[in-house]
């Protein structure tokens, strides 16, 4: 892990705008969770949150890598990876996938807050699992 930047000013925006983007995507991904995906709007709806969800995850992944908080960027990439897969191949996520973007998004939250998380490369390899269903890596 690279050594995170001390500028305590730096870090600060770091702290308010990551924690910020961690708040909307459990909101989108609390939306998802509902499911209801029959009509045209609802699936327009479900578009926009995934778009939303990347956005997010992409804004904390580089930002991320620009302060060193490595392990947040790569939990974050592959949270990326995922909502940019679902969004471009039109498919519904499981219940399942939801549970586990949930998850990630929680151990999102701890890694910005430096607590210790137990079964990280555990949850990296489960993510990106998720994608083979897509054919993605």
């Amino acid at each position: 892990m690279s050594e995170p930047i001390k500028n305590h000013e730096l870090m600060d925006v770091f702290y308010q705008e990551t924690q910020n983007l961690i708040d909307e995507m459990k909101k989108d991904l609390s939306v998802l969770s509902q499911g209801g995906e029959t009509r045209a709007e609802e699936q327009t709806e479900r578009s926009s949150v995934l778009n939303r969800l990347f956005r997010d995850a992409h804004i904390v992944k580089s930002s991320s890598a620009s302060i060193g908080f490595d392990d947040l960027e790569k939990l974050t990439q592959s949270l990326e990876k995922i909502f940019k897969t679902a969004s471009h191949q039109r498919q519904a996520l499981t219940s399942e996938v939801i549970s586990l973007l949930s998850e990630s998004v929680r151990v999102c939250q701890k890694l910005l807050n430096e607590e210790e998380v137990v079964g990280y490369k555990e949850l990296l390899e489960r993510l990106n699992g998720a994608l083979h269903p897509w054919g993605g890596q």
